[in-house]
């Protein structure tokens, strides 16, 4: 029908994985291959799609956190960092309705317009470490903003490192008026 694939809504018999290659295709190997992890920019996306993907990436976590126990290894906090970016409040709220992820838990970070997700795998006790974070040859990033109209903006770019392992350091209202606070 010429119709592309995408716009196919899928079946009710499809599979989590038919139904999520209709309108996604994950690169579950980013972090591995650029040091850094996918993110899924939500603008644009229904609830549905932005959850089943989420839960697609925490199940993907779960596996290499499944993997790295086995041969005694750890894996990095950009390995498992799973976002959604540019998500409004009502969506997030509707993603809740859907039902909790069955791979993960999900928070909603008002101020960034971010949804971060705990693979379950990665929920653990004090005495347990699954991530490696060791690395203090890691530079910290300086995330910077002139007043509040930029917060969203400085925001979801520092929670974007921060849950990627790298240390921020957030100065905020830093405009012409508030110099005194970098000088």
């Amino acid at each position: 029908n010429g119709t592309p694939s995408l716009l196919v809504p899928p079946n009710k018999d499809s599979s989590p994985d038919e139904i999520l290659s209709s309108f996604a295709n994950l690169d579950h190997s980013r972090a591995s291959r650029a040091g850094f992890p996918e993110a899924v920019f939500g603008q644009g996306k229904t609830p549905s799609q932005i959850h089943s993907i989420l839960d697609s990436m925490a199940e993907n976590v779960n596996e290499q956190v499944e993997v790295a126990a086995q041969s005694n290894k750890s894996v990095t906090a950009a390995s498992t960092a799973i976002l959604a970016t540019r998500v409004d409040r009502d969506v997030f709220d509707a993603m809740v309705e859907i039902g909790p992820l069955r791979h993960g838990v999900m928070e909603y970070h008002d101020t960034a317009r971010i949804i971060s997700v705990q693979a379950n795998a990665l929920v653990k006790t004090d005495d347990e470490a699954t991530t490696n974070d060791d690395d203090t040859s890691r530079q910290s990033v300086v995330v910077a903003c002139a007043g509040t109209t930029d917060l969203p903006v400085a925001e979801e770019a520092a929670l974007t490192l921060s849950l990627s392992g790298v240390p921020v350091m957030r100065i905020y209202d830093c405009g012409v008026a508030g110099l005194h606070r970098i000088v």
